[in-house]
């Protein structure tokens, strides 16, 4: 069952929709600043999928930050503590909440 779930960034808000339960289910990810405002064609395909979420939602939100690009989550004085600890665990520390919100 498809479920959307909100991750609370510490400057954005983005929204991913993904069927956790299906391991070859694509991640779909929205940047939009209210889950109102989300058309179902404003979510746009990632090149991740449950399985390498390992059909978890934190794991699903971490890849969805990661598709943004680098450019896009660090913040310019952390690029030496990326580079010293790497993408995911610094991805993994931005993220505040993931949310349940809406199921299909």
């Amino acid at each position: 069952m498809k479920q959307i779930y909100e991750i609370k960034l510490p400057f954005a808000i983005i929204y991913i929709r993904v069927d956790l339960s299906r391991a070859n289910d694509t991640i779909y990810v929205s940047c939009c600043d209210d889950i109102n405002d989300v058309p179902e064609d404003n979510f746009y395909p990632i090149q991740y999928q449950t399985a390498d979420a390992k059909h978890y939602e934190i794991n699903a939100a971490m890849l969805a930050v990661l598709s943004m690009g680098r450019e896009w989550y660090v913040n310019p004085k952390d690029y030496l503590v990326v580079e010293e600890i790497g993408d995911e665990p610094y991805i993994y520390g931005l993220i505040d909440t993931v949310l349940p919100i809406n199921i299909y």
